[in-house]
């Protein structure tokens, strides 16, 4: 079966009105190949979100490593929840131009993840006396070993693919540019430093972390700030519109984290309120962008 037709089945997947055209047109369309590493990639971050987000408590009988305190598993069971709605809406639609910041952030995360593995590989549950935690560990070790360069090889072969992206016709206004930059900026600036000095980071961070968990909470942070500059390089509301769903569930999904997360939190420290008010403005952003993504196509925006 294609797989194009098998994404169409698990994500009840059309073509947009006009598709044919853009077919005939010469714009570049999501390879085969491409479409065929999302279905996995989409089932297994949907485990990550159900097991980190729902049962955080569980993490050390069902997950690679032991995820304490709670905070830390439901901040990437968030991240794998909106990692989720990011790529089935991003594939729902075609061309490339619409799908390339699911993809690029699904890579940008899948190394940074690795690499957080590599370095950690002692504190997995690889040898852990409890079956379920040892086949947990050895999975995920195994799929990033996989995913990472299958990845990278097949987006080469993506950007190899004749044809050129549809005309930008709804430019972002440039209120929305500005915020989307400067709160990429700060994640992936927070990324690199939680990355860099893990275990440092637990003297400012606004719950408990070790270094694992640290680069963990990073692996996340730098490809949802990828993804915010790489919308302002887009600067057209069709191709922001599953990403900007995406940030506002994300945002959604982090404020309910705190509310469940109750004295694990350092409320007596600066970042606390300083990560809240960044989940509020990722709501606001994300919830402005789909609003300005829904408008009728027939008032374009000019160009900022």
């Amino acid at each position: 079966m294609p797989a194009l037709d098998l994404l169409s089945i698990l994500f009840a997947a059309r073509y947009r009105p006009g598709m044919d055209q853009q077919l005939s047109s010469g714009v570049r369309q999501v390879t085969r190949p491409m479409a065929w590493l999302v279905v996995p990639f989409v089932v297994l971050a949907g485990l990550g979100a159900l097991q980190l987000y729902v049962f955080p408590g569980e993490t050390e009988r069902y997950f690679a490593w032991t995820l304490r305190p709670q905070p830390s598993a439901t901040f990437m069971g968030a991240g794998y929840a909106a990692g989720v709605v990011l790529t089935v809406l991003s594939y729902r639609r075609q061309p490339w131009a619409t799908t390339r910041i699911a993809t690029y952030t699904i890579f940008v995360f899948v190394c940074a993840m690795l690499a957080t593995t590599l370095l950690h590989l002692d504190r997995m549950h690889l040898h852990s006396n409890i079956a379920s935690a040892r086949v947990a560990a050895w999975l995920w070790v195994l799929v990033y070993l996989a995913i990472t360069p299958a990845l990278g090889i097949l987006l080469v072969h993506q950007l190899r693919q004749p044809g050129s992206d549809p005309p930008r016709t709804r430019y972002l206004p440039g209120w929305l540019r500005l915020a989307l930059g400067a709160e990429g900026v700060t994640m992936i600036v927070a990324g690199i430093v939680l990355f860099c000095w893990p275990s440092q980071s637990d003297r400012w961070w606004m719950w408990s972390i070790t270094a694992l968990s640290g680069r963990a909470i990073a692996a996340w942070l730098l490809p949802i700030g990828w993804a915010g500059l790489q919308a302002v390089a887009e600067n057209d509301l069709d191709r922001l519109r599953p990403a900007a769903v995406t940030y506002t569930l994300l945002g959604a999904f982090w404020l309910i984290a705190l509310a469940r997360a109750g004295d694990e939190i350092r409320w007596q420290r600066l970042t606390a309120w300083l990560y809240t008010a960044s989940a509020l403005s990722v709501l606001a952003i994300g919830a402005a962008g789909w609003r300005l993504a829904l408008r009728d196509h027939r008032q374009p925006h000019s160009m900022p």
